[in-house]
Formats: C-alpha cells, structure tokens, sequence
C-alpha cells in the first residue's frame, strides 16, 4: 500500500499521522501486502523496486532545515566505487589496474569487500592502505550478506568488527575510514513470510554494530535501496519508515539509487536526503553499472559519458542538500569495461 498519504502529511498534525501510518504500516506488514519485494528474475545486485511513477518527493515542513544555497564545486565531494573481493589486495596486477582507474576516474573512496586478506593477509591490505593513503583515496572496509540480519547471525558482525579492530591497532598509522555493511535482508525468504521480525532484527543488528564500532573509534555506514521509504514498523511505540530506522541506526547510508535518468536518480533520493538532512547524517547517492535486468536500473547500455551526464546534472540538484556528500558507483569489475 503506498505511503503517498503519509508523505504529504504535515509534521505538526502528529496525531493524524499516527493514526494513519498506524493504518499503512498494519497493511504494509501484512502478509497480503501489496508491496512487492525485488523481482526474483532480478539479480542480486538489482536492489530496485518496480518504478512508482506515482512516487512523491518529501514535502518540506517547517521542522526541516533549509537546503543549502551555496552552489559552489567542493572538492571534498565523495566519488566512491565498490570494489568486491581481495583480488585487487592480493595480486599486484589487479591493484595496479584499481589505482589506474581510480586515477583516470578521479575516485577518491573505495568501498572495499576484502574479508579474505583482512583473515589470512594483513599485511598485504596494510599496503593496499598505505598506497590509497598516499594517493589521497579513503578505505572503508566494507561488508555484507542477507543473512546477517537473522538474529542467529548479528555474532558475525561482532566478529568482524573485532578483526578490523584488531587490524587497526596492528597498523596504527593506516586509517580505515569506516565499517560499511551491506547487509540487504529483502533478498531472505523471511522478508515474505516474517518482514516485521526480520526488519526488527535487521535495526537491532546496525543499532549494536554502530555501538561496537563507536567503541574503537569508527563510523558505521549502511547501504540501502530507495524503496526503504515504503515499508516499516513499530519501532519503541512508534510507526517508523525503514529509511529513516537506517539512518538513525548509523552514521550514514549509501542510497542505492539504481536509475539512469537524472529526473529519477534526483527524485527518488529526496524522501532519503530530507530526513539525513534533518539528523545531520551523511547520504551518498549510487548508481549501477552492471548489465543486469531491468536495464532501467543501470548504465550498462548507455555507457559512461552519457552516465557522465546525468550524474553531473544530479549532483548540480542533490548538492543543495547539506546532508549529500556525493556519488557512488557500482562496482568495479563493471565500471571498468563500461563502454564510452
């Protein structure tokens, strides 16, 4: 059921609004709920909802800071890339390609999927450290599988923690710029049959990772989809949307704004970046470049100058928002062989 009602509503009419999100949220979680999870013909990385034309920005309200009218170029602006495995820390070849490509690209973060040389190589990430650091790029160690958001599984989270721990206090002069999951729990059997418990479960582990992570001096951030403005629960007492129980959970969020238009990318963002931009927290907008269905989601037939394009037109608009710090782009091994 749409939260079309609910994002029209005005934040000073709290007692309406509690009654009708109480309604939403009663039908949303229901098991005959009409929101539908990803597409099962979608793959993995897809992490979109079919496209709601009917989808309504958030509406500003007098509680909402004003956007920032300064529209002049930061240099400090994120241009991030996911890289997936520890192949580019462990062989000098596949490093070497990431770094000539983050140079010709003008990347300066990478979020790095290497659990494998984290366990059994630390010396050769520290190196891969050391050589982003003097190349100015930021590291945030970056991690994720659905199943992690099960109750059963939140120890692994700790665990991994308490290696990067171990990990930094090994390599006192690197810097891991964060912890950064992607723990995406739409994708377990659960989000159908049990969503209110497993999204429950899903806040409860971000809610303990940041508390584990603050401990040893690091930020957590999260990746999500745009659709998380859709669904929610009661959360202590109240009907929370799922976006902003993420957001409030950690010290920032990737939005996984899977798009290739501008009009989109930009649209679909605001629900997120209004209410980041309300708590103070970080939001970086990421797009796809992987060839996958549906081809609405990627770059991968368009190519890289015309992806160029709309994400110089979405960050001419997103820059306004105090809370937008930049772009993402999914991932690597795709971007790389994208064509022109």
């Amino acid at each position: 059921m749409p939260y079309l009602v609910f994002r029209s509503l005005s934040l000073h009419r709290n007692a309406l609004a509690t009654l009708i999100i109480s309604a939403l949220l009663s039908a949303c979680n229901s098991p005959g709920s009409s929101s539908p999870a990803p597409a099962d013909d979608c793959a993995a990385d897809c992490r979109a909802m079919p496209p709601s034309e009917n989808r309504t920005p958030a509406t500003r309200t007098e509680d909402t800071p004003p956007r920032n009218t300064d529209n002049s170029e930061s240099s400090s602006r994120t241009r991030a890339i996911w890289v997936w495995g520890s192949k580019v820390v462990l062989d000098s070849d596949a490093r070497n390609q990431l770094f000539a490509f983050a140079a010709e690209k003008s990347l300066n973060r990478f979020y790095l999927e290497a659990s494998e040389a984290l366990r059994y190589d630390q010396d050769a990430l520290a190196a891969f450290f050391t050589i982003s650091q003097q190349r100015g790029i930021a590291v945030e160690l970056l991690f994720g599988q659905p199943d992690w958001a099960l109750p059963e599984n939140h120890h692994q989270v700790a665990s991994i923690i308490d290696r990067v721990a171990d990990f930094a206090a090994r390599y006192p002069d690197l810097t891991v710029a964060a912890i950064h999951l992607d723990v995406e729990p739409y994708l377990l059997t659960e989000w159908e049959t049990e969503r209110p418990e497993l999204i429950a479960s899903f806040i409860d582990l971000l809610e303990s990772a940041r508390s584990r992570t603050h401990r040893i001096g690091l930020p957590l951030y999260a990746d999500i989809p745009i659709w998380f403005d859709e669904h929610g629960i009661f959360r202590n007492g109240q009907a929370r949307t799922l976006h902003e129980l993420v957001i409030d959970a950690t010290d920032g969020v990737g939005l996984m704004d899977y798009r290739d238009t501008a009009e989109r990318i930009i649209n679909d963002a605001s629900n997120e970046l209004t209410y980041a931009d309300r708590q103070g927290k970080p939001v970086v907008v990421g797009v796809e470049t992987l060839c996958i269905e549906p081809t609405w989601i990627t770059f991968c037939e368009e190519g890289s100058d015309y992806m160029d394009d709309v994400l110089h037109s979405v960050e001419s608009e997103l820059k306004s928002y105090s809370s937008y710090q930049g772009i993402a782009i999914h991932h690597f091994d795709s971007y790389r062989i994208l064509q022109p």
